[in-house]
């Protein structure tokens, strides 16, 4: 039998060529050497393919055992295959772990893009700076300082964020809600810009500002606060400043000036008093700093009179708030400080007897007062202009005295010893404070109408008075109430003050 060398397709023995493959046929020798060669490279191809497939076979039964830990369902069919499996059954195997891997890979790069979104997402939505202008409107619609405080950012480290130092913003608000809008749709404007890759507005009280990062890489955002200053001035020496309750300087001159801060804009109240020589000073300023850009604000916080007073009489005595001042009209001298509203007049010797002369109400920016005698006697009118001075008088130094506690100014308008002279002394121990909690400012003072006693040294006087008052001035969200009260007082003259002076108080009521 002639087999082809080639294919080993069966021949004839005499063919020359094979009709299956088209190779030469030569000799029978050469048929069975090609034969045989060819069937000992068949069974060494065999016994290769053998080992390959038993070591495939351990490769698959390795990676199938570590399937069968992550996935148990999805490997226990192919574990049932008996390890006879030829190799299209491995070839299966190989394909489906490859089909495995590549699912594996493709839902892995998903999960990737997903997380990565998220990621983006949540990281622009934290870092809007929108949110801090509604966190920081929902703060101050709320009232609520402590929330306040932990969103406002400041550089500099002299400034302490905290619920009480943040109160004159919100007191700024309370008073001017016109100015909260305005502040919202600025930092509303400044928001967008910044998302939109704008530039900071550092030229606002308030504005919004990057501290830093959020989630590695986005900015962080906050409402920054520009710290204000008060310069403070006033032309009374030894007189204390306050400010919001807390006393912050004394002057030493007449020429006082000092930079004060820095401050959280806002709402702030100013007070300036002095004891002087010739009565109490006092006044109070409110300086809202958050509705101007000036970060500088000028506070003129005490300013007195200081008067140079003439008569056509020498040997004068001048009287400031019914107190002898000790000096002279004609001296030269000028006298001060004074403070704004106070009563003055004089006295002198006119022909062996001591004559008083009409009163003046020092108003502010009076520089000068002449002493006028011209109707000795004391006429309807200038008994009218007297209870009137000594009313409005009253009222002001009772105000300041249940603010300061001190009575000086107030006695000069009481008869000594007298029953309202008791009972207004005992008062202003209740009313007075050392942490100033209590405040009192004098509006007005009107006579109605007043009736002398046939002595013509005493009276009745019925009176208007206006004040605002303040429990608790201490706090910047405390405002102060304008209270009017009518009164009933009697009234006589003090030989040795010559001047009338309230001694009880017959009615008040309150309107």
């Amino acid at each position: 039998m002639k087999f082809c060398p080639k294919c080993g397709v069966t021949v004839k023995e005499e063919a020359k060529f094979c009709h299956n493959c088209g190779c030469t046929l030569t000799s029978k020798l050469n048929n069975v050497i090609k034969i045989n060669k060819a069937k000992k490279l068949q069974d060494e191809e065999s016994q290769d393919e053998a080992y390959t497939l038993s070591y495939k076979l351990e490769d698959i039964k390795s990676a199938l055992q570590q399937k069968v830990q992550t996935n148990n369902s999805s490997n226990n069919s192919n574990n049932s295959n008996n390890n006879g499996s030829d190799n299209n059954s491995n070839s299966n195997i190989s394909n489906n772990n490859s089909n495995n891997s590549s699912r594996i890979l493709i839902a892995g790069i998903i999960i990737v893009c997903v997380i990565v979104g998220v990621f983006v997402y949540v990281g622009k939505t934290i870092s809007d700076p929108k949110r801090e202008v509604t966190s920081f409107q929902n703060a101050v619609s709320k009232n609520d300082a402590a929330a306040l405080s932990k969103m406002l950012y400041t550089s500099d480290e002299r400034m302490k964020l905290t619920s009480d130092s943040v109160g004159p913003i919100l007191q700024s608000f309370k008073t001017t809600p016109s100015d909260f809008s305005d502040v919202i749709n600025n930092l509303s404007n400044q928001a967008i810009n910044l998302k939109d890759g704008g530039t900071e507005n550092q030229t606002s009280n308030l504005y919004i500002t990057k501290v830093g990062s959020t989630l590695l890489f986005f900015p962080k955002y906050k409402i920054a606060v520009k710290p204000t200053y008060f310069t403070i001035t006033s032309d009374v020496e030894r007189a204390d400043i306050l400010i919001n309750g807390k006393q912050i300087a004394k002057t030493d001159s007449k020429n006082f000036s000092k930079q004060i801060g820095p401050y959280i804009p806002g709402t702030y109240t100013i007070i300036g008093k002095a004891s002087g020589d010739f009565g109490d000073i006092h006044n109070q300023t409110k300086v809202d700093s958050l509705s101007t850009k000036d970060q500088s604000n000028t506070v003129d916080a005490l300013k007195g009179l200081y008067i140079h007073v003439s008569s056509d009489y020498n040997n004068n005595k001048v009287y400031i708030n019914g107190k002898d001042t000790g000096k002279s009209v004609n001296s030269g001298d000028i006298i001060g400080p004074i403070a704004s509203g106070s009563n003055i007049y004089a006295i002198t010797d006119y022909n062996g007897t001591q004559i008083k002369s009409s009163y003046s109400n020092l108003s502010d920016g009076a520089k000068t007062v002449y002493f006028d005698y011209s109707t000795q006697e004391d006429t309807v009118e200038q008994q009218k202009s007297d209870i009137s001075n000594m009313v409005t008088g009253y009222s002001y130094a009772l105000a300041s005295a249940l603010t300061n506690g001190d009575t000086k100014s107030l006695q000069a308008y009481m008869y000594p010893g007298s029953k309202l002279y008791n009972q207004q002394m005992d008062n202003v121990k209740n009313y007075y404070k050392d942490n100033n909690s209590f405040n009192e400012q004098y509006d007005s003072a009107v006579v109605n109408s007043y009736k002398m006693d046939e002595d013509s040294k005493s009276g009745t006087v019925n009176t208007t008075e206006v004040y605002d008052i303040n429990e608790h001035a201490d706090d910047p969200n405390s405002e102060a109430q304008t209270k009017t009260y009518e009164n009933v007082y009697k009234f006589q003259y003090n030989d040795t003050t010559h001047s009338l002076q309230l001694s009880e108080r017959i009615s008040a009521v309150e309107k």
